[in-house]
Protein backbone atom coordinates (compact mmCIF):
# COMPACT_ATOMS: atom_id res chain seq x y z
CA UNK A 1 0.00 0.00 0.00
CA UNK A 2 2.79 2.45 0.84
CA UNK A 3 4.42 1.75 -2.48
CA UNK A 4 1.23 2.66 -4.37
CA UNK A 5 0.86 5.89 -2.36
CA UNK A 6 4.52 6.77 -3.02
CA UNK A 7 4.14 6.19 -6.77
CA UNK A 8 0.94 8.25 -6.87
CA UNK A 9 2.63 11.05 -4.89
CA UNK A 10 5.60 11.16 -7.30
CA UNK A 11 3.24 11.15 -10.30
CA UNK A 12 1.15 13.97 -8.80
CA UNK A 13 4.24 16.10 -8.07
CA UNK A 14 5.52 15.52 -11.64
CA UNK A 15 2.19 16.63 -13.13
CA UNK A 16 2.12 19.73 -10.91
CA UNK A 17 5.71 20.73 -11.82
CA UNK A 18 4.94 20.29 -15.52
CA UNK A 19 1.76 22.37 -15.20
CA UNK A 20 3.50 25.20 -13.32
CA UNK A 21 6.33 25.23 -15.87
CA UNK A 22 3.87 25.40 -18.76
CA UNK A 23 1.87 28.24 -17.18
CA UNK A 24 5.07 30.19 -16.47
CA UNK A 25 6.27 29.74 -20.07
CA UNK A 26 2.95 30.87 -21.55
CA UNK A 27 2.79 33.92 -19.29
CA UNK A 28 6.40 34.94 -19.92
CA UNK A 29 5.98 34.72 -23.72
CA UNK A 30 2.55 36.31 -24.27
CA UNK A 31 3.34 37.80 -27.66
CA UNK A 32 5.00 34.88 -29.40
CA UNK A 33 3.56 33.85 -32.77
CA UNK A 34 1.68 37.12 -33.25
CA UNK A 35 -0.12 37.16 -36.57
CA UNK A 36 -2.99 39.44 -37.50
CA UNK A 37 -5.14 39.81 -40.59
CA UNK A 38 -6.18 43.33 -41.58
CA UNK A 39 -8.84 43.83 -44.23
CA UNK A 40 -8.17 47.07 -46.07
CA UNK A 41 -10.92 49.43 -47.20
CA UNK A 42 -11.03 49.95 -50.98
CA UNK A 43 -12.13 53.55 -50.37
CA UNK A 44 -11.03 55.74 -47.53
CA UNK A 45 -8.50 54.90 -44.85
CA UNK A 46 -8.04 51.76 -42.76
CA UNK A 47 -6.56 52.15 -39.30
CA UNK A 48 -5.61 49.35 -36.88
CA UNK A 49 -3.95 49.69 -33.51
CA UNK A 50 -1.76 46.94 -32.06
CA UNK A 51 -0.91 47.19 -28.37
CA UNK A 52 2.14 45.56 -26.85
CA UNK A 53 2.30 45.25 -23.09
CA UNK A 54 5.46 44.21 -21.29
CA UNK A 55 7.52 43.28 -24.35
CA UNK A 56 10.30 41.27 -22.77
CA UNK A 57 13.45 40.20 -24.63
CA UNK A 58 16.68 38.55 -23.57
CA UNK A 59 20.06 38.99 -25.31
CA UNK A 60 20.00 37.06 -28.58
CA UNK A 61 16.19 37.01 -28.87
CA UNK A 62 14.42 37.74 -32.16
CA UNK A 63 10.63 37.95 -32.13
CA UNK A 64 8.75 38.32 -35.41
CA UNK A 65 5.18 39.49 -35.90
CA UNK A 66 3.20 39.25 -39.14
CA UNK A 67 0.43 41.56 -40.26
CA UNK A 68 -1.36 40.16 -43.33
CA UNK A 69 -3.00 42.78 -45.57
CA UNK A 70 -6.20 41.62 -47.32
CA UNK A 71 -8.54 43.20 -49.83
CA UNK A 72 -10.96 41.89 -52.45
CA UNK A 73 -9.81 44.34 -55.12
CA UNK A 74 -6.33 44.83 -56.53
CA UNK A 75 -4.84 48.16 -55.47
CA UNK A 76 -1.57 49.79 -54.48
CA UNK A 77 -1.74 50.95 -50.86
CA UNK A 78 0.42 53.33 -48.92
CA UNK A 79 0.90 51.69 -45.53
CA UNK A 80 2.35 53.65 -42.61
CA UNK A 81 3.35 52.58 -39.11
CA UNK A 82 3.59 54.91 -36.12
CA UNK A 83 5.10 53.71 -32.82
CA UNK A 84 3.92 55.37 -29.61
CA UNK A 85 5.44 54.62 -26.22
CA UNK A 86 2.87 53.99 -23.48
CA UNK A 87 5.25 53.33 -20.57
CA UNK A 88 9.04 53.50 -20.39
CA UNK A 89 10.29 50.22 -18.98
CA UNK A 90 13.88 50.83 -20.12
CA UNK A 91 13.93 48.29 -22.97
CA UNK A 92 13.77 50.76 -25.87
CA UNK A 93 17.49 51.51 -25.60
CA UNK A 94 18.47 47.90 -26.35
CA UNK A 95 16.04 46.74 -29.05
CA UNK A 96 16.56 46.95 -32.81
CA UNK A 97 13.42 46.86 -34.94
CA UNK A 98 13.22 45.67 -38.55
CA UNK A 99 10.11 46.60 -40.52
CA UNK A 100 9.54 45.00 -43.91
CA UNK A 101 6.87 44.94 -46.58
CA UNK A 102 7.81 43.42 -49.93
CA UNK A 103 11.39 44.31 -50.87
CA UNK A 104 11.59 47.41 -48.64
CA UNK A 105 13.18 46.98 -45.23
CA UNK A 106 13.68 49.65 -42.55
CA UNK A 107 15.88 49.09 -39.49
CA UNK A 108 15.82 51.41 -36.47
CA UNK A 109 16.21 51.35 -32.72
CA UNK A 110 12.91 51.10 -30.85
CA UNK A 111 13.82 54.36 -29.10
CA UNK A 112 14.21 56.12 -32.47
CA UNK A 113 10.79 54.87 -33.61
CA UNK A 114 9.23 56.35 -30.46
CA UNK A 115 11.00 59.68 -30.97
CA UNK A 116 10.40 59.99 -34.73
CA UNK A 117 7.27 61.97 -35.59
CA UNK A 118 7.37 60.69 -39.20
CA UNK A 119 5.71 57.33 -39.82
CA UNK A 120 7.54 54.47 -41.53
CA UNK A 121 5.89 54.12 -44.97
CA UNK A 122 5.60 51.28 -47.47
CA UNK A 123 3.87 50.87 -50.82
CA UNK A 124 2.17 47.46 -50.89
CA UNK A 125 0.36 45.84 -53.79
CA UNK A 126 -2.75 44.14 -52.41
CA UNK A 127 -5.08 41.66 -54.10
CA UNK A 128 -2.69 40.40 -56.79
CA UNK A 129 -2.98 36.76 -55.75
CA UNK A 130 -0.45 37.01 -52.94
CA UNK A 131 -1.23 38.49 -49.56
CA UNK A 132 1.32 41.16 -48.72
CA UNK A 133 2.74 40.91 -45.23
CA UNK A 134 4.17 43.60 -42.99
CA UNK A 135 6.86 42.01 -40.82
CA UNK A 136 7.85 43.58 -37.52
CA UNK A 137 10.94 42.01 -35.93
CA UNK A 138 12.28 42.89 -32.49
CA UNK A 139 15.93 42.01 -32.02
CA UNK A 140 18.11 42.19 -28.92
CA UNK A 141 21.77 41.75 -29.74
CA UNK A 142 23.77 39.07 -27.90
CA UNK A 143 26.16 41.76 -26.68
CA UNK A 144 23.54 43.46 -24.46
CA UNK A 145 24.49 42.90 -20.84
CA UNK A 146 22.88 43.04 -17.42
CA UNK A 147 21.80 46.64 -17.90
CA UNK A 148 18.75 45.35 -19.82
CA UNK A 149 17.78 42.81 -17.17
CA UNK A 150 14.09 43.13 -16.18
CA UNK A 151 13.59 45.94 -18.74
CA UNK A 152 10.29 45.92 -20.65
CA UNK A 153 8.43 48.10 -23.15
CA UNK A 154 4.76 49.04 -23.36
CA UNK A 155 3.74 50.67 -26.63
CA UNK A 156 1.31 50.67 -29.49
CA UNK A 157 1.68 50.60 -33.24
CA UNK A 158 -0.89 52.35 -35.39
CA UNK A 159 -1.07 50.95 -38.91
CA UNK A 160 -2.76 53.20 -41.45
CA UNK A 161 -3.43 52.17 -45.05
CA UNK A 162 -4.96 54.11 -47.93
CA UNK A 163 -5.12 53.53 -51.68
CA UNK A 164 -2.16 55.29 -53.33
CA UNK A 165 -3.15 58.00 -55.76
Amino acid sequence: MRRVVSVLFVALVSVMVTGVTLVYYLQSNPQENFERNVTLESEGVTEETFEFSALDLKPGDVIEYKINLNNATEDLYEVSLVFTEEKDGGLKEYVDVELQCGNRKVSKKLKALFEDSNPVKFDCKVGSGEIPVVYVRYIMQESVGNEAQDATADFKIVLTAAVSK
